[in-house]
């Protein structure tokens, strides 16, 4: 059974459940029966919309006569106690609903019903971490209500997000995820993937931003490409994240955007050294290339040319690595580091042919 969100629908589904529970279990044989069809009757009266069914008042009353019918026929402090929970539900009083609810709990151990009613309050109440835990529960004691619990799960995790909420909004969705592996999400990629993102889980974060840029309308599609390519670039996957930044910066060229030079230069730094160590100085060359255009990162240009220079001192093209020394030392000018010493160095070997 799926509780609605409304205090009347809630009531009215309450109370037609006790109307099942009382033909069942009446003890008065034929009136069982005529007391279920009034109640049915009644229930629904309250279900006719409240601009056709005039006053909220007329309304209210029906439902409270409806629960209380039922009543007649329930057995149990169990099911009194949750009777007792949707009418002061029904009305407005959460805090004693809850108690209620909370009380038919205790009467009843593992209630399922009573566990889903608590769920159900919590996450209208938004509060999500409580609301995950009695879902959970509720699972645990009767899977039947899994499809409802997954669903509410996923409504309460946006909700949580649109409030700014993203400790919540990430439990309840990892609670419905639990229940529903692979459960389809779509409006709660982004959220999810910015919120393991600011945690620091970018291994987590990266499939929620590759699902949610697949999902981007075209003029939001700067903004995750550039997420996405932060994420990588966290995880050192400066491959991956290169071809993503470069996308952003096709976008970004007739939009204007945040400039990602730095982090195409850097990423780029770090390829190039990869590349010579795999022995590869092509592509180490075209990956220097691309720092030193860019101009960036400013502060390891001279890494740059000093790697551009090993590499063509290596390969005895001497004159561009010459080239390459020098401008290492008008890089630093200023202040004679440890590779301007390196450089120095190799143009000596270079010019007099001594190390």
């Amino acid at each position: 059974m799926r509780f609605p969100a409304s205090a009347e629908s809630f009531s009215a589904a309450a109370a037609l459940e006790s109307g099942a529970r009382f033909r069942l279990r009446a003890p008065w044989g034929r009136d069982a029966d005529w007391r279920t069809k009034v109640l049915e009757e009644l229930i629904q009266r309250a279900a006719v919309p409240r601009e056709r069914s005039g006053s909220h008042g007329g309304t209210a009353g029906i439902l409270l006569l409806a629960i209380s019918v039922g009543m007649v026929g329930a057995c149990g402090g169990e099911q009194t106690a949750l009777l007792r929970g949707d009418q002061a539900w029904a009305v407005g009083d959460r805090a004693k609903a809850l108690a209620e609810y909370r009380l038919a709990l205790r009467q009843a151990g593992d209630s399922a019903r009573a566990l889903l009613r608590l769920a159900h309050a919590y996450g209208e109440l938004d509060q999500a971490e409580r609301a995950r835990e009695f879902y959970e529960r509720a699972v645990a004691v009767n899977p039947g209500y899994s499809d409802q619990a997954v669903a509410d799960l996923v409504r309460l995790a946006e909700r949580a997000f649109v409030r700014g909420d993203g400790f919540g909004g990430v439990a309840a969705a990892e609670a419905a995820l639990r229940m529903r592996p692979g459960v389809s999400m779509p409006g709660l990629d982004l959220p999810l993937a910015r919120a393991y993102a600011r945690a620091g889980q970018q291994a987590r974060a990266i499939p929620y931003y590759e699902r949610a840029l697949v999902q981007a309308p075209q003029d939001s599609m700067a903004e995750v490409l550039y997420e996405l390519a932060l994420s990588y670039e966290e995880l050192r996957d400066c491959r991956r994240a290169l071809v993503f930044f470069e996308r952003y910066r096709h976008l970004a060229r007739s939009r204007g955007g945040q400039s990602v030079e730095w982090h195409v230069g850097s990423c780029s730094l770090q390829l190039a050294r990869s590349a010579r160590a795999a022995g590869d100085h092509e592509e180490a060359l075209q990956r220097l290339a691309t720092v030193i255009l860019l101009g960036e990162p400013r502060n390891r240009l001279d890494e740059a040319y000093f790697e551009r220079g090993e590499i063509l001192f290596a390969r005895r093209e001497h004159e561009a690595a010459l080239e390459a020394y020098r401008k290492v030392l008008e890089l630093n000018v200023a202040v004679r580091g440890p590779l301007a010493t390196r450089a120095e160095r190799r143009i000596e070997e270079i010019r007099f042919g001594r190390p």
